[in-house]
């Protein structure tokens, strides 16, 4: 009996549905399998950072993942730069073929490279994307349908069909169960600019999407993604103490995933209380506390940081994960949950799982390098790369949550519910 096909008891049934929004759905098999389907915006979503003629395009579809608490799993990026819509009607056939069984969603983004400049050329845009949206149908694989963006072309003929398509695209899903019409439009839209331009801080060449643009469209995916989901089985919560009620073999080395205590240990220039076990770090100056989280799952370790300058870091760690045998094929990752609340100039978050030993060093790292400063107030679930170590004996290992700026600037960082999960 595998991790996601073990029972679930009365008692762990219970507290799933009082964890609320920390449900996750899971790894593989239980999620929402996702493939992007579009062009050059897509084609960088999965990246840190991508690059497409010279402009970047920001991580829009992690944030919409994160946002909404991780209940998908991107299995492939099937953006191509440059590509329209006839490009993407010619190669999705083979897309599904090619897919098979793996996903059951798709967020499909065309018209920008089209341009439009009559209703016969958006008629036939439609009219692939008709195709295409129809080809996933067939293959039982539910659609998330984007609208198009504000952009470059603002005041023109050009700039008037795309809101046409909205209309359409809004009238074509509405009631349907195959899928949904997602307008990304209003997340983009500089509501004071009366042709229709985008906002200059949310793209990076008034098309491509840039790191504040990501996360607006991450927050209007991002419900969208959680809905779908929630029809999965299986729910498994994110990050709190550990699994072993449901799956036995799932366990959390972390030693105090949720916060308690006070005798950590503070960094220099660093004030305030840390959790049992945990220390503190880096170039900053941070006033450390303990809150409690207000959905019950422990506390939250509180870091109101201030960055001085661009080479300025916060790190939060635990290095004492104990001393443990690993079979080969053993695999880990590491969950959580972190808020970061006014941030100014914060433009790198990440987090380590690291093991060291006899099949070591070894790393897991989920890492949000932002590719600019982040743009607002945001929780976000994360869940590092999943990491097969050697067999060995481990001396030991560690946690490092690491956050970076691009300048003088500040934040204040909450984190919580931490697990370094054996999943197998």
């Amino acid at each position: 009996m595998g991790l996601l096909d073990a029972p679930i008891s009365p008692k762990r049934a219970a507290y799933l549905s009082l964890a609320g929004g920390l449900l996750n759905k899971g790894y593989a098999g239980s999620t929402l399998n996702v493939v992007l389907f579009g062009d050059s915006r897509t084609a960088n979503a999965n990246l840190t950072v991508g690059v497409n003629g010279g402009s970047t395009d920001a991580d829009w579809f992690g944030y919409a993942n994160a946002i909404a608490g991780l209940p998908a799993t991107l299995v492939l990026n099937a953006g191509v730069p440059g590509d329209t819509t006839t490009g993407m009607k010619n190669r999705v056939d083979a897309l599904i073929t090619s897919l098979g069984s793996s996903v059951n969603a798709a967020v499909v983004w065309g018209l920008t490279n089209d341009i439009p400049t009559t209703d016969a050329m958006l008629t036939a845009a439609l009219a692939n994307l008709e195709y295409i949206y129809s080809a996933f149908a067939a293959a039982n694989i539910y659609v998330f349908a984007f609208s198009e963006t504000p952009d470059n072309l603002y005041g023109t003929t050009t700039a008037i069909l795309k809101q046409k398509f909205r209309q359409c695209l809004s009238t074509r899903w509405n009631g349907r169960t195959d899928g949904e019409f997602i307008d990304i439009f209003p997340a983009i839209i500089n509501p004071t600019n009366a042709n229709g331009a985008p906002l200059i801080t949310d793209t990076a060449d008034n098309l491509h999407i840039n790191v504040s643009g990501a996360y607006k469209i991450g927050k209007v995916l991002g419900p969208a993604l959680a809905r779908r989901a929630s029809g999965f089985k299986y729910p498994f919560c994110n990050s709190v103490i550990d699994t072993k009620e449901s799956q036995p073999l799932s366990t959390n080395f972390c030693r105090n995933p949720l916060m308690t205590g006070t005798d950590g240990v503070l960094g220099a220039g660093h004030t305030g209380t840390v959790p049992h076990l945990w220390s503190t770090g880096g170039a900053s100056v941070a006033a450390m506390s303990i809150a409690a989280r207000p959905d019950g799952m422990g506390n939250d370790m509180v870091a109101a940081v201030t960055f001085s300058s661009a080479s300025d870091t916060f790190q939060a760690f635990m290095s004492s994960l104990g001393v443990f045998t690993i079979a080969a094929g053993d695999r880990f990752v590491l969950e959580g949950d972190i808020n970061i609340s006014s941030p100014v100039n914060l433009s790198v978050v990440e987090a380590v799982l690291s093991f060291v030993g006899g099949g070591g060093p070894s790393v897991s790292v989920w890492k949000k390098a932002l590719g600019g400063n982040l743009p607002e107030t945001c929780n976000l679930k994360f869940r590092s790369s999943i990491l097969t170590l050697p067999a060995g004996t481990y001396t030991g290992g560690s946690i490092t949550f690491t956050a970076r700026c691009t300048g003088a600037g500040s934040a204040t960082i909450k984190i919580g519910t931490i697990a370094a999960r054996k999943i197998n």
